[in-house]
């Protein structure tokens, strides 16, 4: 579980790891750009990673469906309600915007899905590249499929990794770049200026 710290809002998510795939499922709420609860099942596996992502507010929702298969990226969408609503992208709000992405194929060379202010997804990339192994002065760019809440419109982004210490890696996209730490368990523990991992209570 995670505690946002860029807007009040919270995420919680359940993992199951077996060789070579990972199941997901989870859950975000929060206060801004509007009040929206967003939940969501992830799985990525060696020849398929699919989300499927249900967004709602007061008058609205979205739905998502986004799956890469045989190299290729398929979405599915549904949208009722607040034609208007619009996504906060980190550094200001974007336009209205529907559900998915007109062009699959803008994201041809994207692997892996990053859901935004997500700690969850942010480990995706770095799991996979086994960064934690990674010498400091290690670093990459990669393309990934971008999921905007609340309207969960995708976009193609360039980020970029770059190893600067024992599980301290800077995280960039062209509009910012932060120092993320991460636990020995490989999650995110803390995402400057965007969330930070809850640590559960001691039993009595």
């Amino acid at each position: 579980m995670w505690r946002r710290l860029d807007v009040p809002g919270t995420e919680i998510a359940f993992v199951t790891e077996q060789t070579g795939r990972l199941a997901v499922r989870g859950s975000q709420h929060a206060l801004d750009p509007v009040p929206y609860s967003l939940t969501y099942q992830l799985h990525v596996g060696a020849e398929r990673t699919a989300l499927a992502a249900h967004a709602e507010g007061a008058d609205w929702s979205r739905r998502l469906e986004l799956a890469r298969v045989a190299e290729r990226w398929h979405v599915t969408t549904e949208s009722h309600g607040a034609s208007d609503l619009a996504a906060f992208d980190g550094e200001q709000l974007r336009p209205p915007a529907p559900p998915g992405i007109a062009d699959p194929d803008q994201l041809r060379d994207a692997l892996d899905v990053d859901l935004g202010g997500s700690p969850m997804t942010n480990s995706l990339p770095l799991r996979r590249l086994q960064m934690l192994h990674r010498e400091p002065g290690w670093s990459t760019r990669i393309l990934t499929a971008w999921v905007l809440p609340p309207t969960l419109e995708v976009v193609p982004s360039v980020q970029s990794y770059a190893v600067e210490g024992s599980r301290l890696i800077r995280y960039g996209d062209a509009s910012s770049s932060l120092l993320v730490e991460y636990a020995s368990d490989g999650w995110v523990a803390h995402y400057q200026g965007v969330a930070e991992r809850v640590t559960a209570l001691p039993r009595t």
